[in-house]
């Protein structure tokens, strides 16, 4: 009866600890394979050989999910070899990750967060197994926190510096006085999205837009040109009158997706 626990390098420990937990309370009847437990690949053995024997003699698969580890590739790649042989998928989440917020493909399987009452993982193992083990062994499951909890404050400073960073919206990468401009800009005429006649040019210029925010004309050019840059407005430009600006459908979607209108 085989066990296979994915997880990425930085994350040994705690696939080494949990492997511990599993084959003492199973007394021997499962085998439990971790990639970086040199019992598991020796030194001289060709690893990924070893890896993929392991693979596919394996009847359950634990995934150890955190911030990092499920942004690579070779965690989904393993999740993939499981999915498609029909073995068993056990996501087991630390680190800030949630069983509740896993992407796709994992969330669809029933996944546990590992300060969970350890009996959780141990039940769900001798079901897919068909171990037939009506009554477990006592757990002593302050034990296996503290262990589990040792094993992860090791990893907790790799996974500090690992976290991907956290993904900027567009309103956060706005600044407040762009957004004001951006909503200056919504034509006076909302029912048919048209804008009052400015000259002979549509939208409004600089100076209105300054007089209209109470802002020097200088400043506003400035963000205009950068909302230019970025296509969130349209310039007008004329020989005869000053440039105008119109809201563009990015920049009106912007608003309307950040419910700013």
């Amino acid at each position: 009866m085989a066990v296979f626990i994915s997880h990425i390098t930085e994350e040994a420990t705690v696939a080494k600890t949990l492997k511990d937990w599993i084959e003492s309370t199973f007394l021997g009847k499962v085998k439990v394979f971790v990639s970086s437990d040199s019992d598991d690949i020796p030194a001289g053995d060709q690893w990924f050989d070893d890896v993929d024997k392991a693979l596919d003699e394996s009847q359950v698969m634990i995934i150890l999910c955190s911030p990092v580890s499920i942004t690579r590739p070779w965690i989904n790649f393993e999740a993939g070899y499981a999915w498609i042989k029909h073995i068993p998928i056990i996501p087991v989440c630390h680190s800030g990750q949630d069983k509740g917020s896993l992407p796709v493909p994992l969330s669809r399987f029933q996944g546990l967060n590992i300060d969970e009452d350890a009996q959780i993982l141990f039940k769900a193992i001798n079901k897919h197994l068909e171990l037939g083990i009506t009554k477990f062994p006592r757990i002593d499951n302050e034990a296996f926190t503290k262990e589990i909890s040792d094993a992860l404050l090791k990893i907790a400073p790799a996974q500090a510096e690992l976290v991907p960073a956290k993904k900027v919206s567009d309103k956060e990468q706005f600044e407040e006085i762009e957004i004001n401009i951006l909503k200056a800009l919504i034509p006076a005429d909302k029912e048919t999205e048209e804008y009052e006649p400015f000259g002979s040019m549509p939208g409004f210029n600089a100076d209105y837009l300054a007089n209209v925010l109470n802002m020097h004309v200088t400043r506003v050019k400035y963000y205009l040109d950068k909302l230019e840059q970025n296509e969130f407005v349209n310039a007008h430009y004329s020989m005869m009158e000053s440039t105008t600006y119109t809201l563009s459908n990015k920049g009106r979607g912007f608003l309307v997706e950040n419910a700013l209108i």
